[in-house]
């Protein structure tokens, strides 16, 4: 074999090799990964395999880009094949030479690029799992070139205003699984309520308890000194399963009275069966949550707490709100209604003036472009709706088509009309935000609690 040939046939292995290793940081499955290293006794390579590869990867890149073109040209000068510049332009206009080029050229993308990608595809997991100690040593001394290429990567995404790529990997893993429920949904393979599940379980380490709690002014409760008798009326009259039980003010819980607890004592005083416990005696341990815990955080700990029932507590130790487990799964499955409970607009908090939405697939992002689309096409779509003030603009930004602001220092449509208006309003009074017209309808000393949202009459 010719000297450029040998040679060639060196670097084309070795670019072959890069190039699977490369392929295989890039199509890896982390789960098959894990598994593979945990059978092998190797828990810590998993890690490292995680916190390391985009800076080998950046190496191997390079690498394989070197290789693949040291390769080529090696190749070319053992084939004999004209290079440009170094033969005759009469040479350039016979179409043999472009048929050998071409040959050559689709030979090279099928060895270089197609064939280590088909490679990685099926050993992508045993490779990294065998060669990554290697890799990593290889790679340290190309340590200022990869932090070059980190410092230029940073750069591109701030002029572009995109985030900063090096955010931890669970933010980057959660836009991986919006990306391919997304993809799903567009291909069909996944149905729409399926994927807006998924996306709610992702979204549970983003939010905190207080987006969901029902807030302290909105809590059913029963005095200490009430009754038994009392509080089963409460019960009744309330129809939930568990209520908190204050001593002298709402930040003074003293515990959680279950109803099956109060029955059943009920039952045996009405038996003449033992003294007659009052509503303190018979409370159970509250759960204490701060106001910044995650949905997640808190959802495991209820299943491991074992209740269904959380208090949750500001910075200073009062009373915020309280949150159950059906809020929490509600944030997953959307709206649970009871069985006796009869489903009206006045649930939501959302009530419907005009205008009915469009029809759709149930997507609640299907009917928010419909409404939008129809508007900006100038078809005629006037809306208006009467919302409670402790609706959360999300939430009334879905159901009814609108873009009020969601990423202010407030959670509900009270809240965006005190931070417009930096005052407690009146009833009746009225503005305009963004085409958005909003009047107060009812309002006290101190909240909101009844709007009316309608588009804004086009300016004369």
């Amino acid at each position: 074999m010719e000297p450029p040939l040998l040679y060639a046939a060196l670097t084309g292995a070795a670019a072959f090799v890069c190039g699977v290793f490369t392929q295989s940081l890039r199509e890896f499955s982390r789960g098959k990964l894990h598994d593979l290293c945990t059978a092998r006794g190797l828990d810590d390579r998993f890690g490292e395999v995680l916190k390391n590869r985009e800076s080998v990867l950046v190496v191997t890149r390079a690498a394989t880009f070197v290789l693949n073109a040291a390769c080529l040209l090696l190749a070319a000068g053992g084939l004999g094949l004209p290079l440009p510049g170094h033969a005759d332009e009469a040479v350039w206009r016979r179409w043999e030479t472009w048929a050998e080029w071409a040959a050559f050229t689709a030979i090279a993308v099928l060895l270089l690029s197609v064939l280590p990608w088909t490679v990685a595809r099926v050993t992508s997991e045993a490779l990294l799992a065998r060669a990554w100690p290697l890799a990593s040593v290889l790679a340290k001394p190309f340590a200022p070139f990869v932090a070059l290429s980190n410092y230029l990567d940073r750069t591109m995404h701030r002029l572009a205003g995109r985030a900063d790529p090096d955010r931890d990997d669970a933010s980057v893993l959660n836009d991986e699984l919006k990306s391919v429920v997304d993809e799903g949904e567009r291909e069909g393979l996944l149905e729409i309520d399926a994927g807006r599940m998924i996306r709610q379980v992702i979204e549970l380490h983003d939010e905190d308890v207080a987006a969901v709690m029902t807030p302290r002014t909105a809590m059913d409760t029963v005095p200490a000194t009430a009754t038994l008798e009392e509080a089963r009326e409460l019960f009744m009259a309330r129809g939930h399963s568990r209520l908190p039980v204050h001593g002298e003010s709402l930040d003074d819980i003293r515990g959680v009275l279950y109803a099956k607890d109060l029955l059943a004592s009920l039952g045996a005083s009405r038996a003449g069966d033992g003294p007659v416990p009052s509503v303190a005696e018979l409370a159970r341990e509250p759960l204490f949550v701060p106001d910044a815990t995650k949905l997640d955080t808190l959802l495991s700990r209820m299943k491991t707490e074992q209740t269904h029932l959380a208090l949750v507590v500001d910075e200073y130790g009062g009373v915020a709100g309280l949150v159950t487990m059906e809020d929490l799964l509600e944030e997953i499955v959307g709206e649970i209604v009871d069985e006796h409970d009869p489903i009206t607009e006045a649930e939501t908090g959302i009530r419907r003036l005009s205008a009915p939405l469009p029809e759709g697939d149930g997507d609640p992002r299907d009917r928010r472009s419909r409404l939008r689309a129809a508007k900006v096409n100038g078809t005629p779509l006037p809306r208006s709706f009467e919302v409670e003030g402790w609706v959360r603009t999300d939430d009334f930004n879905e159901t009814a088509g609108f873009s009020l602001p969601e990423d202010g220092d407030f959670d509900t449509l009270g809240g965006f009309v005190l931070s417009e208006l930096t005052r407690v309003p009146n009833a009746g009074e009225t503005f305009d935000w963004k085409g958005v017209r909003v009047t107060v309808l009812e309002a006290d000393n101190r909240k909101v609690d009844l709007v009316r949202v309608e588009d804004a009459p086009p300016e004369s």
